[in-house]
């Protein structure tokens, strides 16, 4: 069956037809092959000269020709070729390569010897191999790079073939690009002084990394390259400052008399943020600012009074919200402490054709498919909820915004920690908290259930997370909601409402209004519960499958739990083992005490996409230089010192 093929916009089809499926790795030109980064390599170095060598190891490369016939079978379903073969010496050993026998049987009964990888295993006393590959001669003794492909469109050995077959015409070219975008900033050889190479060439850099010598130089040649690539970064994050529009300067003066009229007492943090965003909305540049603050550290507080304050100066402002319920909550905030302003709640049922003249809409994604004319200032909060797109078709150019969020997205968080957008911060909650939070595995599933069986006894209020609304064909049923929903029933009947997004907005503000009054001890739900919304009586929750989210996600979830201070529980409930990679970053998430952290693990482990002022990468490499891997604070750090040095002067 031949794999899909893609759909593809006019721009990816131009790059299909110079790279051809390449292009789903991000090529447009055939020359960036050089820039594509090997995920790892295969070492063949060292081959074991005798069966007995070979045996006494985990993988080894070996020299093996056939003794005895090949024979085909099918044990089990499953393909195999079973030869008696003999290294150099004469000992023999028996092999077994599992996949299609028509092609395995006339490659090894027409070899004379070739070398292969093998698995060494004991059958019966006697010393047996697994033969995972043959090796191709022009890698012997040599480490063979790896590339990611795309599962059932791009084969990796197919991307390999062709990196190595282009590699020798990209090298100057590729070497050539880099050189270009970053000469009028800094020399080559100061570049690549302090990118830790000095005395190499660009191409030279490039060819190691491909085709290294030994693992410590494709240790140092990659290192390089992506020093080279963040140093790339922090010109393009430059270009946040030099490209900011002109935009009318907006005078905002009512904003602590605004603020004295909320019924409790503002923070000098939750000042302090409003006070920035105001001195920067003074200015005939469009401000361009990230509001930072764990859940429940007030970052509501901040833009709604900044946004009535704005509207109090004569300007529009549009506050963008990533669902229903938390549109309906913040609306229902800002007419609670200002109902003169007269903010007006936009979601999908809004049809009114004066929101043009509204000074202030509170809303979903549904202001974007209406007419609501120009602001002067755009909030969008859980800025990771929405494409870079989506904001700035809201915001156009002749607006300021600030985007908010607990945990930004690699991109804002790189842009923020390297200067290029200001960024105000909130660390201190209003109320004191304890969550803690612990994986669980799916051996550990009755001691969980007991847990909450026992949590459940004292009266409390528990959410249960999962991936799905309902289970698709080939999907485990444990993993979606409605299947939950009739186990959970049975236990707690009356006690248990369901909440996804594919129920209408009067379905969600009824369940949520059926847990606030605690009417429903138990809310099963999709991740639609992730942002913004309170639950006051919440302090215990449940992911199910945290492995199939992002951390943003994650921590976003836990911040639902003990919204009112206490002590809290985030269990993650893994039913299905879990991938070392997985289990890594899920540890590292249980360790994140807060949205900081946790942004900052997510930095590192997806890298922060491409920081120019017209980009819309919000993660994973920068595409302007390297391919498949991605640029982390860890690459930049060394380049900070040349960066201020030489970008002073632009």
């Amino acid at each position: 069956m031949a794999p899909p093929k893609p759909k593809k916009n006019p721009e990816e089809l131009s790059a299909f037809k110079r790279v051809g499926r390449f292009a789903a790795l991000g090529l447009s030109e055939p020359w960036q092959v050089a820039l594509l980064m090997p995920s790892g390599y295969d070492d063949f170095r060292e081959v074991a000269e005798s069966v007995a060598e070979a045996a006494a190891q985990e993988k080894a490369v070996i020299w093996l020709r056939p003794v005895g016939a090949p024979k085909a079978s099918f044990s089990s379903g499953v393909p195999r070729t079973k030869t008696l073969m003999a290294d150099y010496n004469g000992y023999e050993v028996w092999t077994t390569v599992f996949g299609d026998t028509a092609e395995w049987v006339p490659r090894i009964t027409e070899s004379q010897g070739a070398h292969y990888l093998v698995q060494p295993s004991i059958y019966n006393g006697e010393n047996n191999f697994r033969i995972l590959e043959q090796v191709g001669d022009e890698w012997v003794g040599r480490l063979r790079p790896k590339y990611q492909g795309k599962p059932n469109y791009l084969a990796a050995e197919k991307v390999r073939d062709k990196v190595i077959q282009t590699l020798p015409k990209a090298l100057a070219q590729a070497a050539g690009y880099i050189e270009q975008e970053l000469s009028p900033l800094v020399t080559r050889d100061r570049l690549l002084e302090a990118a830790g190479v000095p005395g190499w060439t660009l191409e030279q850099v490039l060819e190691e990394t491909h085709l290294p010598a030994s693992q410590k130089m494709a240790d140092t040649t990659r290192e390089a390259l992506h020093r080279i690539a963040a140093f790339a970064a922090l010109a393009k994050a430059h270009s946040h400052r030099i490209d900011r529009p002109q935009v009318a300067p907006v005078h905002i003066t009512t904003w602590p008399t605004r603020m004295g009229r909320l019924p409790y007492t503002s923070t000098p943090e939750q000042r302090q943020a409003v006070l920035e965003a105001v001195r920067d909305m003074a200015q005939p540049t469009a401000m361009n600012r990230v509001l930072v603050g764990d859940v429940g550290s007030g970052k509501t507080t901040v833009f709604a009074t900044l946004a009535v304050a704005t509207c109090d100066a004569g300007g529009r402002v549009a506050i963008l919200l990533p669902n229903m319920p938390l549109a309906e909550q913040v609306h229902r905030e800002i007419e609670d402490a200002w109902p003169d302003i007269g903010a007006v709640l936009v979601t999908g049922d809004t049809h009114r054709s004066d929101l043009g003249q509204m000074a202030l809409l509170v809303g979903t994604t549904a202001l974007l498919h209406r007419e609501v004319g120009e602001f002067n200032l755009v909030v969008v909060d859980e800025e990771q909820k929405f494409s870079v797109e989506q904001r700035q078709l809201l915001a156009g150019t002749r607006s300021h915004m600030l985007t908010s969020s607990a945990t930004c997205i690699p991109r804002s968080q790189a842009l923020a920690r390297y200067g290029a957008v200001g960024m105000s911060i909130l660390r201190k909650s209003h109320v004191d908290k304890t969550i803690h939070t612990r994986l669980w595995g799916p051996e550990e599933k009755r001691e969980l259930m007991a847990e909450l069986r026992r949590f459940l006894l004292l009266d409390q209020q528990l959410l249960m997370v999962y991936p799905m609304r309902e289970a698709g064909e080939d999907m485990d049923p444990l993993l979606s909601v409605e299947h939950a929903a009739g186990g959970w029933e049975r236990l707690y009947p009356g006690q248990v409402r369901i909440l996804t997004g594919s129920d209408s907005d009067e379905r969600k503000s009824e369940v949520m209004a059926d847990m606030r009054e605690n009417r429903a001890k138990i809310l099963l739900a999709t991740t639609v519960v992730e942002v913004g919304v309170t639950l006051p009586g919440l302090m215990r929750q449940v992911t199910v499958a945290p492995e199939r989210y992002g951390l943003s996600t994650l921590h976003q979830i836990r911040g639902r739990v003990a919204r009112r201070g206490g002590e809290g529980w985030c269990d993650l409930y893994s039913p299905l083992p879990l991938k070392d990679k997985q289990r890594t970053k899920l540890e590292a998430f249980v360790d994140c005490k807060d949205g900081f952290e946790v942004a900052e693990l997510d930095l590192k482990l997806r890298g922060f996409g491409d920081l120019a002022a017209g980009s819309t990468k919000q993660s994973g490499s920068d595409d302007s230089f390297l391919f498949g891997s991605p640029i982390t604070p860890d690459h930049v750090t060394p380049m900070e010192e040349l960066w201020q040095q030489v970008g002073s002067r632009r």
